[in-house]
This record gives C-alpha cells, sequence and structure tokens, in this order.
C-alpha cells in the first residue's frame, strides 16, 4: 500500500480507483504476488485503503508458472508491474488487462484472479464504509490504531521469550 501511494500520489487518487502491483523492489514478495490497493473514500476524502494480494499461477516470462530456477535477473521471472490504473472511477482499464494478460499463460484464469481480487476489495469497502456509518470515522480509525498497537504489544512479548544470543540457520532448496 505505502508503495502505491508513493508511485501514484493520493491527489491522483480517484473514488472506485484500483491499483494493481507485483514488483518486489516495491515491497512486494515475488512477481506471482500480485496486489491489489484501492482507496476508500468518505465524504470525498480518502479515510483508508483496502488491499488483496493474490498468487498468480503465472505472470509470464519464459517458464510455466513463472518460477525460473535459472533466472539470473527478474526479467526471467515474469512481468514485473509497478502501481498501475487498472480501475478508474470503477471502470476496468481493459486496455492495460489485455497487455497483461497477453504476456501471462493461461489468461482465463488471470482474469478469475483479478476479478476475485476486485470482489474482495469492493466487499472490503462496503464493510468498512459501513462501519463507518454506524459508528463514525473517529472511532474506526480509533480501533484500527489500536489493533495494530495490540498486534504490536503481542509481537513484542512473544520477542522478549527469546533468550539473549546469536542464533543461525542453514538450508537448502531443490537446485542446490
Amino acid at each position: 500500500v505505502a508503495a502505491t501511494i508513493a508511485h501514484v500520489g493520493v491527489e491522483r487518487m480517484r473514488p472506485g480507483d484500483v491499483y494493481m502491483m507485483n514488483d518486489p523492489y516495491l515491497g512486494g514478495t515475488h512477481v506471482q504476488d500480485v496486489r491489489l490497493v484501492q482507496p476508500v473514500f468518505d465524504e470525498g476524502a480518502i479515510v483508508a485503503y483496502v488491499a488483496t494480494t493474490g498468487h498468480w499461477s503465472d505472470v509470464g516470462g519464459p517458464v510455466a508458472g513463472s518460477f525460473n530456477i535459472e533466472a539470473q535477473e527478474i526479467y526471467a521471472e515474469g512481468m514485473r508491474i509497478p502501481p498501475i490504473l487498472i480501475y478508474r472511477d470503477g471502470e476496468l482499464n481493459r486496455d492495460v488487462l489485455e497487455i497483461l494478460l497477453a504476456n501471462m499463460r493461461v489468461s482465463s484464469e488471470r482474469r478469475g484472479d483479478l476479478k476475485a481480487q476486485i470482489a474482495a476489495c469492493r466487499a472490503g469497502e462496503r464493510r468498512l464504509l459501513a462501519l463507518i456509518a454506524r459508528y463514525g470515522l473517529d472511532t474506526v480509525h480509533a480501533a484500527m490504531e489500536e489493533l495494530q498497537d495490540y498486534s504490536e504489544r503481542l509481537f513484542r512479548a512473544e520477542l522478549a521469550k527469546v533468550p539473549d544470543g546469536v542464533y543461525e540457520w542453514e538450508d537448502w532448496i531443490d537446485q542446490d
């Protein structure tokens, strides 16, 4: 989400917009993890963002499944997508989608992946706006902040249980 905001700028975002990205250099994990980010507007202002991550089974590249064990650079792993506008004002940018799908195997499945992620974003937006309507924006924002603080407290408590020391680990993957 932060990479999308930094790349696009909040001033360019409008209700119904959805951004897509998978670039591991901009906060992703690997090119198969496609993220959608949607700003949520209430009374004309962005009040939150909803986001989804879907592991797409293929995003192009020289090998099926986009997991090229011989890749020497990211370009051999599949399409790298910076934060791009895939929906503007709630309307699909068909030209961009067609470029993406033309470079991915089993494009009908990729279209389905996108539809599922869009549906999840829209559901998140509806539910968030329902909470705001019921409890008010300040209360919802306070609850979001408290959930983050609570998560941090739990994580720090678990870390505190680990004795001081130096820890090492080594592993191999199949092609090694």
